[in-house]
């Protein structure tokens, strides 16, 4: 009787997966984590390619990259699912408007390969190899400045990750993510984030944000692990007087010696309540408002 009914269950499981469609199916999720520099070799070609943005959830990615052997550079979006990675390839300087979309199986978290085509007609057969990882440290920054439109408007308190590569076709050459999560308070009398208006009262709220930077370094020393607290020693005083903190951070510099061509793109999201403030380090401006009522 009990076999006749596990029977009987198989059947009809196996009927209505029969009767689902495909596209329905669960989407298998990423397998690796892309994020980190890639030596991509495609038709024999050289290229560095750092994926430095990655949805663990969704397998989503971006990039940047450049050819090893000219001026060309580019940048990529794609989807992990699996172990299967799908891309679309954008030339901005050498060939700009030149496109390649590829596909191919990620066999293991240092190395991928599959073909495309090329805009131009062009088949590509293409190949990545990971980097190395020299940094991944985590710290808390208390006492920090947020910084607005029109100066300096709370202080922040946040939990920090940095991750460093090397690069791994000029080894001087090296590419940092950094996320900050962590919360901000404002003052009565601070001047709001976006216009400068005085607050009427203070509050806390939550931010999150980070960047990403390349850089050229002599010589390093890896470090990997918590490091502990890093007190900047920002005050309300500071705030309302439009002074920045006392102490500057930049924990790349502790263990790597800079040798130029230093670049950044930062940014951060505050939130309260229904209204937001995003501030672009790159441009030194933000977009939206925080007015405290």
């Amino acid at each position: 009787m009990k076999i006749s009914v596990v029977i009987g269950l198989v059947v009809v499981a196996a009927t209505l997966l029969g009767a689902i469609p495909a596209n329905a199916l669960p989407t298998p999720h990423p397998k690796y984590n892309l994020v980190g520099t890639w030596t991509f070799i495609g038709n024999g070609g050289i290229h560095t390619m750092m994926i430095n943005s990655f949805n663990p959830v969704t397998g989503a990615f971006s990039g940047v990259g450049y050819f090893t052997g000219g001026v060309m550079t580019w940048v990529i979006t794609g989807t992990e699912r699996g172990e299967t990675i799908n891309f679309l390839l954008t030339v901005e300087t050498g060939a700009p408007g030149l496109t390649a979309t590829g596909s191919g199986t990620i066999t293991s978290s240092t190395y991928m390969s599959g073909t495309g085509t090329v805009s131009d007609g062009e088949s590509l057969s293409w190949t990545a190899t990971k980097g190395t990882e020299v940094m991944n440290v985590s710290y808390l920054v208390l006492n920090d400045e947020a910084m607005g439109n029109k100066g300096y408007w709370a202080i922040e308190n946040y939990i920090e990750q940095v991750q460093v590569w090397q690069d791994p076709n000029n080894v001087q050459n090296f590419y940092s993510i950094g996320t900050d999560v962590g919360t901000w308070t404002t003052f009565k009398g601070a001047l709001s984030p976006g216009s400068g208006t005085p607050q009427t009262a203070g509050a806390t709220g939550l931010f999150q944000g980070g960047w990403f930077s390349g850089f050229g370094a002599s010589s390093y020393t890896p470090k990997f692990g918590f490091l502990g607290i890093y007190n900047l020693g920002g005050s309300k005083a500071d705030v309302l007087a439009q002074k920045g903190p006392p102490t500057r951070l930049e924990v790349t510099g502790l263990y790597f010696v800079f040798t130029g061509g230093y670049t950044y793109n930062l940014g951060w999201t505050y939130h309260y309540g229904s209204q937001s403030f995003v501030y672009s380090f790159l441009t030194m401006t933000g977009t939206g408002e925080i007015i405290i009522k």
